[in-house]
């Protein structure tokens, strides 16, 4: 579907149709986001698992450069 195509049925729609299609797409905005959190999370942890991590002291240098 286009965005030409999303725009005119739209237009057609009353507004508690409008309504539910905007809760809808932030759902799914939402979704996307957290998914893209989670990896990241999980990315993170498998670096830790290795042994990729700074200690406090690394941690507190980088910050004072």
């Amino acid at each position: 579907m286009k965005t030409k195509n999303l725009n005119f049925y739209l237009k057609e729609l009353d507004e508690a149709d409008k309504i539910l299609i905007i809760k809808t797409a932030e759902r799914l905005y939402k979704k996307k986001k957290r998914k893209e959190l989670i990896d990241k999370l999980n990315k993170r942890a498998e670096e830790i698992e290795q042994g990729k991590y700074l200690t406090h002291e690394e941690f507190w240098d980088r910050l004072e450069r």
